[in-house]
């Protein structure tokens, strides 16, 4: 049975891809996650353009919600590309976020379960994450799931 298909419930929270309908709540859980990060800013048109760029073209990627009462309380994006070392296609989790009211209640844990089962039925090989590099709760929690750290390092170009 599809991940979309069979939803995963714990403690009334149930998890699904994300749809246009949850956008205004995605936008609010983004601008929380930009704003304890360095290197972006909340900017609203900029997250709306984005998110309804991946819901509209499922082949760039998917958005995945931790739901509870309807509103999405959490979410983690992954978006995918190809690649030629493991010949096929791989993931990159961006945007995770639990809204602060839901943290230490494991959503977070539950959340990125969902995302790598999602990820297994869409033939991913591989995961990838991004932190800023002193953010040492997420470290410990990514390590704590299952992550290992690379020993590549990241370069950013803005163009």
């Amino acid at each position: 049975m599809s991940m979309l298909k069979k939803m995963k419930k714990d403690k009334e929270i149930s998890f699904r891809v994300a749809s246009k309908e949850d956008i205004p709540f995605l936008c609010q859980l983004l601008s929380l996650l930009f704003e304890q990060e360095e290197e972006f800013s909340p900017n609203d048109t900029l997250q709306e353009k984005a998110l309804t760029t991946i819901i509209d073209i499922p082949s760039f990627g998917h958005i995945l919600v931790a739901i509870k009462d309807e509103v999405p309380i959490a979410m983690i994006s992954i978006l995918y590309s190809i690649s030629t070392a493991l010949g096929g296609r791989v993931g990159v989790l961006e945007d995770m976020i639990v809204h602060p009211d839901f943290r230490t209640q494991r959503v977070g844990s539950a959340l990125l379960e969902f995302a790598t089962r999602f990820a297994k039925e869409q033939q991913l090989k591989r995961l990838t994450l991004l932190t800023d590099m002193n953010n040492k709760k997420a470290h410990s929690f990514y390590l704590k799931e299952g992550f290992t750290i690379s020993k590549m390092t990241l370069f950013r170009k803005l163009i």
